[in-house]
């Protein structure tokens, strides 16, 4: 196998699934089944003595790449309004980018612009679509660019925009046809005139195979994420997992996802099936994801999440 980006990621922000338990206006968020973690807090969850441990757990297991979901995170010059307790100034946060690349990591910013995980947008999660909203886009995407230094790639989330997903929110809100698509290219626009590829989740593609192939730009990378265990005999018949191969066979650029949360064997078992499946010009490496803030509570989680992703890398050295 070639070399490849053997990445994890990581969340500087965390406020990106659930209304919090009690608004700042009293209003009381709806109980949610994903977990406790992920209902919103004024407060940065993110400790960093924990997170460089992590990071030196990811290097000695294999890793070079360093996905920082910024969120509520950083305090935007052009949104102050979004910073909570502990969100990062730019240039601390500089500082931390600097000692990660120095450590042998590629490090990727992200912000998700699903309706499905925006509440670090704070009021701008409820102006979607409006020229606010566009032009707030362009604000925290030109920002986190300066702050990253240029980085090769951005993710821009974009999973999970549905009814569905959203059935415990307050308040529900999700594009579908054009209005998608149009924000969705606007998000590659403006990533793609600062010089930075697009990264995005693949799940669109489960239920709108033929327009997402169609019109999906190749210009972005996508990352198919699957957490749970392929199945038997065909590895590709399941619905989540046909979508690897349909990308393959379409020539689009893949990191595929998994992940730790339900069984741990997940990562090891995604990299090597999929390494041979895919052509080597378009597997540009695999993301581990733990969806866990970085802090104490869930050390374990995470000391599981590099042990894995270093089991994984290990196979792989085995079958090149």
């Amino acid at each position: 196998m070639k070399s490849c980006y053997w990445g994890l990621l990581v969340h500087l922000g965390f406020n990106m699934w659930a209304e919090p338990e009690t608004d700042r206006d009293g209003v009381r968020g709806i109980p949610q089944v994903f977990g406790p973690q992920t209902a919103a807090q004024y407060r940065l969850r993110f400790e960093e003595p924990l997170f460089w441990e992590t990071l030196a757990d990811l290097s000695e297991a294999g890793g070079n790449l360093l996905v920082l979901d910024i969120g509520e995170g950083m305090q935007y010059e052009s949104h102050p309004e979004l910073a909570v307790p502990g969100s990062y100034s730019k240039d601390a946060l500089r500082e931390l980018i600097v000692r990660a690349r120095g450590m042998g990591f590629t490090v990727v910013p992200k912000l998700n612009f699903s309706t499905c995980h925006d509440f670090w947008m704070g009021p701008y999660a409820r102006m979607v679509s409006t020229p606010e909203y566009y032009r707030f886009c362009e604000d925290v995407i030109g920002e986190v660019c300066e702050v990253f230094d240029n980085p090769p790639l951005f993710h821009l989330g974009m999973d999970e925009e549905s009814e569905t997903c959203q059935h415990y929110y307050n308040m529900v809100c999700f594009r579908r046809g054009e209005l998608w698509w149009h924000d969705l290219n606007f998000l590659f626009r403006t990533v793609l005139r600062l010089g930075v590829r697009p990264w995005i989740w693949s799940d669109m593609i489960w239920d709108h195979e033929e327009e997402f192939l169609r019109r999906m730009s190749r210009d972005a990378v996508q990352s198919n994420w699957f957490y749970g265990q392929f199945p038997e005999g065909e590895a590709f018949s399941g619905r989540h997992t046909r979508a690897f191969r349909i990308l393959e066979e379409n020539r689009f650029d893949q990191i595929p996802t998994g992940c730790m949360m339900f069984r741990e064997s997940n990562f090891p078992e995604l990299s090597k099936i999929l390494t041979p499946a895919i052509a080597p010009h378009h597997l540009l490496g695999f993301l581990q994801t733990t969806w866990y803030p970085m802090t104490e509570t869930y050390r374990e989680k995470h000391r599981i999440s590099t042990k894995v992703l270093g089991d994984a890398v290990a196979d792989s050295r085995a079958f090149r």
